[in-house]
């Protein structure tokens, strides 16, 4: 697992997560499921998600 790149001074926290059928929808490439890491990030009051499958290095 490679974790997202944080904004300064952001707060953060990964978990791993198993998706069921309805999975994660993503922008970059649509309905995720299975097994991933789930990354949030909180910067000025801003929330961030990201999803990386298991095995993946990519961040979506």
């Amino acid at each position: 697992m490679t974790e997202p790149e944080p904004a300064a001074g952001a707060a953060r926290q990964i978990g791993e997560i198993t998706a069921g059928p309805q999975g994660v929808l993503t922008r970059e490439i649509g309905l995720v499921t299975g097994e991933m890491y789930l990354a949030t990030q909180l910067t000025a009051g801003r929330l961030r998600v990201f999803v990386q499958r298991s095995g993946d290095i990519t961040w979506y």
